[in-house]
């Protein structure tokens, strides 16, 4: 485990229109502490062991807080350049009060929960048991809510292939342990990009794709199709996009990037004639390549939310357009006076060209999951990040670069 001093934020605009742009305010410093250099791009926050604080769990291993001191999970193959890990979530399964994983991989099309050993088993070391949850085929990416509203979040996930219908496994507990029923809600088809939340105001989260969103019914899991809203299309989209309401305006709106290409953008949510809905896209950053993963949160304890993103590494390779540009991890504010994002650096670093340097030189950027939380329990939330060049943790110093 490595830690490096707090760095100055650069800081750059971009704004809808760019004939707008302003020039940003001060930024945020972190502090950075290299946890791993392995190609695992999965990462989740739980309390692991009990102790009342919240650890970090990523691919092969789980990070005891509050030292970080890394304990063994389970097997993860890797190769040069992936490995077979495409998002952690943590998720009690079987309701011991032992919090699991749920993982999966890019090139397998099973899905599998790995059970807590426990008290004991944590304290010796022992691999966590895997068991099979089900098969979707191409996995692109996993999420966790609960849609039915039972106290059991359900499983989402979501196919890169734009046929694959969105498949939901409903989780329930019986004598005979948890079982995961099979669901495929959204026929319609899913696509490289998902986002939960709730765009129509009705009060429960609907399941956002590529090519629209799919309304969640009172009772989604009686058998009946989920209404697909074709109002939009986002192309090959962050998994997740991140729902939330960026003017303040009481709609919820989305932004998104593109996971494979340039561009980082928002589209807003207004109410035509009658109360049509109807979407306006901004530009946000035309520059950021490989999106791949987007989040909300308040890092700056202003009340209002900025959004956090950063390039996800070689995701095809050589393939993608911005592939070799610098690698790092940013967050946008929202300026509602402007109407415009402003840009904040939290870490950045050359591209890293070629799959010998991958290996070579860890750097902080971006894989399936950003986690935003007060790890270090001083007030201010801080970001840790799994990707194929490290998983880190950048501790919130503040405006001023306190600690």
């Amino acid at each position: 485990m490595k830690a490096r001093p707090c760095v100055p934020l650069g800081l750059l605009l971009f704004a809808m229109p760019l004939s707008t742009a302003l020039l940003a305010g001060p930024g945020l410093y972190f502090k950075e502490i290299q946890l791993a250099h392995d190609r695992n791009e999965g990462i989740a926050l739980a309390d692991v062991d009990r102790d009342g604080i919240e650890d970090l769990i990523a691919g092969a291993s789980w990070y005891r807080a509050p030292k970080w001191e890394k304990r063994p999970l389970r097997e993860l193959k890797q190769d040069k350049e992936f490995a077979q890990n495409n998002g952690d979530l943590a998720l009690d399964v079987n309701g011991d009060a032992w919090v699991d994983v749920i993982s999966g991989s890019w090139f397998q099309p099973e899905v599998y929960w790995y059970e807590n050993p426990g008290r004991d088993g944590l304290s010796k070391g022992e691999e966590w048991k895997p068991h099979f949850i089900g098969r979707l085929g191409a996995c692109e990416a996993k999420f966790l809510h609960d849609f039915d509203g039972d106290g059991l979040k359900d499983l989402v996930l979501d196919s890169w292939e734009d046929k694959a219908p969105v498949v939901v496994y409903r989780l329930t507990r019986g004598p005979e342990g948890p079982k995961w029923e099979e669901h495929k809600p959204g026929q319609s088809g899913a696509g490289h990009g998902m986002g939960i939340g709730d765009l129509n105001g009705d009060g429960r989260a609907d399941v956002v794709t590529i090519r629209g969103w799919y309304e969640v019914p009172a009772e989604p899991f009686k058998n009946q199709p989920w209404t697909l809203h074709q109002e939009f299309k986002l192309g090959h989209t962050s998994t997740p996009v991140a729902i939330h309401d960026v003017n303040g305006d009481g709609l919820a709106d989305i932004v998104f990037g593109q996971g494979h290409d340039y561009r980082l953008r928002w589209l807003e949510q207004t109410k035509g004639e009658g109360g049509k809905r109807q979407w306006n896209e901004h530009l946000i950053d035309e520059k950021l390549s490989q999106a791949h993963t987007i989040t909300a949160a308040d890092l700056d304890g202003d009340k209002r939310f900025e959004f956090i993103t950063g390039k996800r590494l070689r995701g095809h390779g050589d393939g993608d357009p911005g592939s070799h540009d610098p690698v790092g991890l940013y967050y946008y504010s929202w300026n509602a006076a402007e109407r415009s994002f402003s840009k904040h650096v939290i870490r950045e670093a050359p591209g890293i060209k070629n799959v010998e340097e991958l290996q070579a030189r860890p750097a902080v950027g971006t894989g399936m999951n950003i986690i935003v939380h007060d790890l270090d329990r001083d007030g201010r939330p801080d970001v840790a990040v799994a990707g194929k060049s490290g998983t880190f943790i950048l501790l919130n110093q503040g405006a001023g670069g306190a600690n």
